[in-house]
């Protein structure tokens, strides 16, 4: 999954809710610290539910994009 995020977000940091495709809300949580442009981070057990495994699920990796102004002021 990629998230934008803003310039600002990505250098203080933020709190974000996803709604996932069951209809659950997945936190992410980045406060107090810095995103990277195209950072990749793993959320275990958030991600698809397998197939064959009832109750289980894969992992959530999210990239994040960021957002850059045009300018400045």
């Amino acid at each position: 999954m990629d998230i934008r995020i803003t310039l600002r977000e990505s250098l203080v940091g933020f709190l974000k809710t996803l709604r996932h495709l069951d209809g659950h809300e997945v936190e992410i949580d980045r406060e107090a610290k810095v995103t990277k442009p195209d950072l990749i981070e793993k959320i275990e057990n958030e991600g698809m539910p397998y197939s064959d495994y009832s109750g289980s699920y894969g992992n959530l990796v999210i990239r994040y994009i960021v957002d850059y102004p045009e300018s400045l002021s």
